[in-house]
C-alpha cells in the first residue's frame, strides 16, 4: 500500500482530503498552463462525500464509472468517463434554481502531492478522495481557554500524535496539550523567569523558552531558552501525569551571551530559537539566531548534565550576511526555525530578518552533506526559495528564486510529499515549496499558496506536521492553535 497526499482548495475555504493508504495508480498526462486539462487520475470506487453546500454529498461511484451522478438535492452534477486504465474525466457544475443552466466554478484549484493546478474551465481530469466527511475537511481551532497560552513561538507534536508540547515563552513554562481530551497541563516551570534545573518540573525555572522538539522515542523534550541562553532537557514524558513526574536538566550552555564551541557546560549561545533532533535521538541542531549560525549538539540522548555533551557550529561564521557554500564560510541573516529530513542528511532553515530595515533574509536555506561526524567545512549551504526582499507575489505558483516572503517564521517538512511548508508571518500566509529534496537553488523549486490567494491566516507563527503528515497544526498570533486535516 502506498501513502498518498492531496489537498482540494476552493476559493477562500480550505477543504482537505486524502492522505490515506491506497493501491490506486497515479497517472500524469500532458497539458500546458493553468487552464489545461491536466491528467492526474486514479480508478475510483466507493463513496465520494464532500462538505454540504460546496460539492456533492453521499455520491456513490462504481468501479466501472457512470456518466452522471447528482446529489440528493439535485444541485450538483458530476460527469465521469472511465476507461479500463482508470483515467477519469470530471466535470463539476451547479444547477441554477430553475435547472435552466449550469453554473461552472471559475476558480477551482486542485492540489496533489504538493503541486497546485488552477482551472477556470468546467471540466478537469482530477484525483477524487472518497470516504470524507464535512467535519474532517475544515480548518478547526483547538478548544483552549482564553489566556491558556500567552506567547508560543514554537511547539512540537509527539511521535504518537497524542500530545502537543508548547514552549510558552512569556509564561516561562512548558505546557502539554492532550489531543484526545483537550486537557492542557503545565509540564514544567514555576512561571518565574529563571534558570533552575536538576529538579522536578514543578520546581524548574525557564527564561523565555522558545524552541522545542520531542525525542524520537517520545520520552524526552529538548527546550531552547532564549533568556537563559541554554538548552534544557525534560525526561519521563511517557509516564508524565503532572509537573512532579518529570525531571528537568540543563545539557548545554554556560548561560552567558557569547559564541563558543566547546563542551556543553563551557559553550555559549546568543539568541536561541528553534531546534530539531536526529532520528537516533543523539544530535540536536539549533538555530542560534543571535550568532547567525546553526549549532550542533552531540550526545543529548543520554545526557543529564551539560558536561556530557559537545557543542560545535555546523554552518555560519558568526557574522550576519547571506553567503552560500561550505558551512564554514556560509552566512545567515536571522535563522529562526529548522527541520531535518528522515535520513538526517539535510537541514532546512527559515532564515528571517530582525527588522524591516534588514535586507537579504526572508529565504529558505538548505544544508546538505550532514552526518554524525560532519564538520562545517564538509557541508554545503544553498538557498532554495526567496529573493531576500520583503514582500509577496501577485500570482502563484512562482519559481522559488522569485518568491517573496515577509518574515519566514517557521517551517515543517511534509512526511508524505516532497514539500516544505512555510509560515510567512507578516504576509499572513502559509506557503509551500516543492520539490525540495533535490533542490540546490531557487530555480529548482516552486512556491505555492495553501488555501489560494483569498485565504489568509492570522499571523501564522509556527506550523508543524504530525508524524504521518495527516494533520498540519498552525499557531496563529502565538496564542491560537489550529489544525488542518490533510487526510480522510
Amino acid at each position: 500500500m502506498k501513502k498518498k497526499c492531496l489537498v482540494f482548495l476552493i476559493a477562500a475555504v480550505i477543504f482537505l482530503a486524502g492522505c490515506g493508504d491506497t493501491d490506486s495508480t497515479r497517472y500524469f498526462g500532458s497539458g500546458s498552463g493553468s487552464n489545461a486539462r491536466e491528467e492526474i487520475a486514479r480508478k475510483i470506487a466507493g463513496t465520494v462525500i464532500f462538505p454540504d453546500g460546496v460539492f456533492m454529498s453521499g455520491v456513490t461511484v462504481s468501479a466501472n464509472g457512470v456518466s452522471t451522478v447528482t446529489d440528493a438535492l439535485g444541485n450538483f452534477v458530476l460527469d465521469i468517463l472511465s476507461n479500463p486504465d482508470a483515467v477519469v474525466s470530471l466535470a463539476f457544475s451547479k444547477k441554477t434554481a430553475d435547472n435552466s443552466a449550469d453554473y461552472v466554478f471559475s476558480d477551482l484549484k486542485l492540489t496533489t502531492y504538493g503541486v497546485e493546478q488552477s482551472f477556470n474551465v468546467g471540466s478537469i481530469v482530477g484525483y477524487i478522495p472518497f470516504g470524507l466527511s464535512a467535519a474532517n475537511c475544515r480548518i478547526t481551532t483547538l478548544p483552549l481557554e482564553a489566556g491558556a497560552i500567552t506567547s508560543v513561538w514554537y511547539f512540537a507534536v509527539s511521535p504518537d500524535n497524542k500530545f502537543i508540547y508548547l514552549a510558552d515563552g512569556l509564561a516561562h513554562k512548558i505546557k502539554r496539550l492532550d489531543l484526545v481530551t483537550n486537557e492542557l497541563i503545565i509540564l514544567a516551570g514555576t512561571g518565574i523567569a529563571g534558570d533552575v534545573s536538576d529538579v522536578n518540573g514543578s520546581l524548574a525555572q525557564f527564561s523565555n523558552p522558545r524552541g522545542i522538539v520531542v525525542s524520537p522515542d517520545g520520552d524526552s523534550l529538548y527546550v531552547s531558552c532564549y533568556g537563559s541562553r541554554n538548552i534544557k532537557k525534560i525526561t519521563n514524558l511517557k509516564n508524565a501525569v503532572s509537573s512532579d513526574t518529570v525531571k528537568v536538566y540543563t545539557i548545554a550552555g554556560n548561560g552567558s551571551s557569547g559564541y563558543l564551541d566547546d563542551r556543553g557546560d563551557l559553550a555559549s549561545f546568543k539568541g536561541l530559537m528553534n531546534l530539531t533532533v536526529t532520528s537516533d535521538g543523539n544530535i540536536l541542531y539549533v538555530c542560534d539566531a543571535g550568532n547567525y549560525a546553526i549549532r550542533k549538539i552531540i550526545g543529548v540522548a543520554s545526557a543529564t548534565n551539560s558536561q556530557q555533551t559537545s557543542v560545535s557550529t555546523i554552518a555560519g561564521t558568526g557574522i550576519i550576511g547571506f553567503v552560500n557554500g561550505p558551512g564554514s564560510s556560509a552566512q545567515f541573516r536571522f535563522p529562526l526555525d529548522i527541520a531535518i529530513n528522515s535520513d538526517d542528511t539535510i537541514l532546512y532553515i527559515a532564515d528571517s530578518e530582525q527588522s524591516d530595515t534588514d535586507i537579504g533574509g526572508n529565504r529558505i536555506r538548505k544544508i546538505t552533506g550532514l552526518s554524525a561526524n560532519s564538520k562545517s567545512s564538509e557541508v554545503l549551504v544553498y538557498d532554495i526559495a526567496g529573493t531576500g526582499n520583503f514582500g509577496d507575489n501577485s500570482t502563484y505558483p512562482v519559481v522559488g528564486s522569485a518568491a517573496n516572503f515577509y518574515r519566514t517564521m517557521s517551517l515543517s517538512l511534509s512526511p508524505c510529499t516532497d514539500a516544505l511548508y512555510i509560515a510567512d508571518y507578516e504576509n499572513y500566509r502559509i506557503k509551500y515549496a516543492n520539490p525540495v529534496s533535490g533542490a540546490l537553488s531557487g530555480n529548482d523549486t516552486f512556491v505555492y499558496l495553501l488555501g489560494g490567494s483569498s485565504y489568509f491566516f492570522e499571523i501564522p507563527a509556527c506550523l508543524k506536521f504530525n508524524s504521518d503528515g495527516s494533520i498540519l497544526y498552525v499557531m496563529e498570533n502565538m496564542t491560537v492553535l489550529k489544525k488542518i486535516v490533510m487526510t480522510e
